[in-house]
């Protein structure tokens, strides 16, 4: 038998917060609406109290096997509401006693049909599955992942960008650089990722950010060169914007990364960056060849190098005070970011 390892509450927080979860589980036809959660009765208090067009489910859950006193516990709840109901102190409607466990044998499912309660097994492990894929993290938070756009250095989109001074087409700017279509299209959409960029049909354009950045350009340096003032644009855009892509979520997982594995061995070395990053980025099964990894590792953090957030001396990392800074105020914006979608379902 597979020993479940959970706070019950963390169950019923699940089922409270996705009804469609819960009527999954226990393949109802009807939509259900939570009345109430642990709601406090003379014999105790009731878990979950959902209805169901004119009926009333009284659901008590357990994160273990049936026991008898199961059904003692949620009969007693039943009576308590038939009260209620009898003295007009209660909403009217069937009321249909349900026990969830993790294991019922055939006699106590027919003992407890007898008694009138609905015992159903369920599996929690299910249940949080469902849970994570359907959690309100529309911030990209579970799905965006680092993406491969083809650009080395993040300097090499500044030339495409100091020329959109008018609305471009990609086949336009290949035209003025000299350049094959397809690497203009992959240094724009690149910039696209950064928020430096935005698309019009087939017409590219400055956005906001990008005038921003393209202002804060220092003559003095080469074109692919990235001022201070453009490095400390794009910093502070990943940090407050830390899900928007998968180029900025690429940057922040590198050097959160390195950073991370300071704690172990310090300077850190690539071979254990490469297995870290992958991981962490939710790149295993995606960039699953040595090549790949090889390619995305040294690509983003070249994206890290060139914002100043990490060092590279050889095959040893190090963190920058830009890095350091970066990361505890990465820190902070990512909780607030989750905070913010996760208050969404209330």
């Amino acid at each position: 038998m597979v020993t479940v390892e959970i706070r019950e509450s963390e169950i019923e927080d699940i089922f409270a917060q996705y009804p469609s979860l819960l009527r999954k589980t226990l393949r109802l036809p009807n939509e259900l609406t939570l009345i109430a959660r642990q709601m406090i009765l003379p014999s105790g208090r009731l878990d979950l109290l959902y209805s169901s067009l004119s009926n009333l489910l009284l659901v008590e859950l357990k994160v273990e096997s049936f026991r008898e006193s199961f059904l003692k516990q949620i009969l007693s709840y039943r009576a308590d509401l038939t009260t209620l109901q009898a003295k007009g102190e209660f909403v009217q409607g069937s009321l249909t006693p349900i026990l969830l466990c993790t294991s019922v044998n055939k006699d106590s499912l027919m003992f407890a049909r007898q008694k009138g309660v609905e015992a159903h097994v369920y599996d929690p492990a299910e249940v949080l599955i469902e849970f994570y894929n359907n959690a309100p993290l529309d911030t990209k938070y579970l799905t965006v992942r680092p993406s491969d756009k083809g650009i080395w250095r993040i300097g090499l989109i500044n030339e495409s960008l100091y020329l959109l001074e008018k609305p471009s087409t990609a086949s336009e700017i290949s035209l003025e650089r000299n350049r094959s279509p397809k690497t203009m299209g992959n240094q724009l959409a690149f910039a696209v990722e950064l928020d430096l960029v935005q698309r019009d049909r087939q017409k590219y354009l400055l956005t906001p950010r990008g005038r921003q950045y393209v202002e804060a350009r220092d003559k003095h340096l080469a074109t692919s060169g990235i001022s201070k003032e453009q490095a400390n644009l794009l910093r502070k855009f990943i940090i407050t914007n830390p899900f928007y892509s998968g180029v900025s979520f690429g940057i922040l997982t590198m050097t959160t990364c390195i950073f991370e594995l300071s704690k172990n061995t310090y300077p850190v070395p690539l071979e254990l960056v490469s297995r870290h990053f992958i991981n962490a980025a939710g790149l295993r099964y995606r960039w699953d060849s040595t090549k790949a990894v090889d390619k995305g590792v040294k690509m983003y953090s070249n994206y890290a190098i060139d914002l100043g957030l990490v060092g590279k001396i050889g095959d040893s990392y190090f963190v920058t005070p830009g890095g350091l800074n970066f990361v505890l105020l990465l820190n902070m914006h990512k909780s607030l970011k989750l905070i913010e979608n996760s208050s969404k379902i209330d």
